[in-house]
């Protein structure tokens, strides 16, 4: 698989490249994580789609949970952390592997793979009212299946809603 130029001015680390020129975009469960990896087409616009760098400019997005997660590298580092897409953290993440390679072997070794839904495939779990703002994950009238574009819109929305309204209440404080 082609790499496109864009994508190789990124300074992601080398082991990824080299997965993901083998297998491309792929998604499924990796023990008991869901995985999707990002198409190396879909890879620069989604990152632009869901304006990480507006909030966190050291991450880049290579892949979701499918649950309204994404995986990211850490500029400069092998470093891959988990974030919320709504809101994306100013200046946290949660550490997840150091390296690719070691990413996903932790996902094989955290347990048996559960049976993958494939109407889900190539969807979004998005919360109509997100978790920052007072939604229940657990609530199925609060969910809906989006595709990944349709969820960085989304996402988008809440998350200069959830800013500006943070914003508005550090003022008045």
């Amino acid at each position: 698989m082609e790499i496109p130029d864009e994508l190789l001015k990124e300074p992601v680390p080398s082991d990824y490249l080299e997965v993901i020129r083998d297998i491309g975009g792929q998604e499924g469960f990796i023990g008991r994580q869901y995985l999707r990896l990002y198409r190396c087409s879909e890879l620069i616009s989604l990152n632009e789609a869901y304006q990480v760098r507006n909030y966190n400019p050291d991450l880049f997005l290579f892949g979701a949970d499918g649950y309204g997660e994404a995986f990211a590298f850490v500029f400069g580092t092998n470093t891959i952390v988990k974030i919320p897409l709504i809101p994306i953290p100013l200046d946290k993440a949660d550490f997840v592997a150091e390296g690719f390679e070691e990413f996903l072997k932790r996902l094989a070794q955290s347990g048996e793979s559960p049976e993958l839904d494939d109407s889900q495939i190539g969807l979004e779990i998005h919360l109509k009212q997100p978790l920052c703002l007072g939604g229940d994950f657990r609530d199925p009238d609060n969910r809906v299946l989006v595709t990944p574009s349709k969820h960085a819109e989304l996402a988008r929305y809440w998350n200069q809603l959830y800013y500006d309204l943070l914003k508005r209440q550090q003022e008045t404080e």
